[in-house]
């Protein structure tokens, strides 16, 4: 697995090695970043065993960028792979869901995970409840109306009877906080894993690419537009 970071500049079309590492190569991670510029590295595997550390990519004083420790790790045994992670409309914070936490011969595997865990700058800690279908290589999007929101997830191989989709609505109710799951209706025409999704203006997310769940897997070519709800 590779430690190196590189920086995508989208007006001149051009990578860029920034020239500093992470403390462990990283396969099978998410990266996301944070309203402040920030970036968030969360697990993965090194090639033989899980990464359970969280880093934050950013520049430091002098403008050059810097790699420092994001304060929080996973406990043994729940460190996720093949996970998905979405920051939210809440300054610096972020959601990491599902995945797989045991490696074999570099390759993750054991039961599916439905766990969320919520990230900010005070430390990482599980939400109440999960998901309602275990999951791995899923992704996830936040969709936007007005001042709500609210978390979609979509695909990622799940277990037979799963849901291809669910989202997370903000909990209501007094001093419970967290996120509640329910169902979609009107999921997702393909089931895929490992596929392309992008937040779009009006409550919507763009939807691509991917393979197929069913063996042997095939690529998937087709478009999605998901209208929030």
């Amino acid at each position: 697995a590779l430690r190196e970071i590189d920086v995508f500049d989208v007006e001149s079309s051009k990578m860029t090695l920034t020239g500093v590492l992470l403390s462990r190569g990283r396969a099978m991670h998410t990266a996301s970043a944070l309203r402040d510029g920030r970036v968030l590295f969360v697990g993965g595997i090194d090639g033989s065993a899980t990464v359970c550390d969280l880093e934050l990519y950013a520049h430091g004083n002098s403008d050059r960028p810097i790699v420092t420790p994001a304060g929080s790790t996973f406990s043994v045994g729940a460190c996720p792979v093949k996970h998905a992670q979405v920051t939210l409309p809440d300054p610096n914070e972020v959601l990491i869901s599902g995945g797989l936490t045991q490696v074999s011969g570099g390759i993750p595997t054991g039961p599916l995970k439905n766990t969320v865990w919520r990230w900010t700058t005070l430390g990482l800690r599980a939400e109440a409840g999960g998901l309602l279908s275990p999951r791995a290589g899923h992704a996830m999007a936040v969709t936007t109306q007005g001042d709500l929101h609210q978390v979609v997830v979509v695909g990622g191989q799940i277990e037979s009877g799963g849901l291809v989709a669910e989202r997370l609505n903000p909990n209501t109710v007094a001093n419970k906080g967290g996120y509640v799951a329910e169902p979609i209706s009107g999921p997702p025409a393909v089931a895929r894993v490992e596929m392309g999704v992008a937040e779009l203006p009006n409550n919507q997310l763009f939807i691509s690419g991917g393979k197929t769940t069913s063996a042997p897997p095939q690529s998937v070519s087709n478009i999605e537009i998901y209208f929030g709800q």
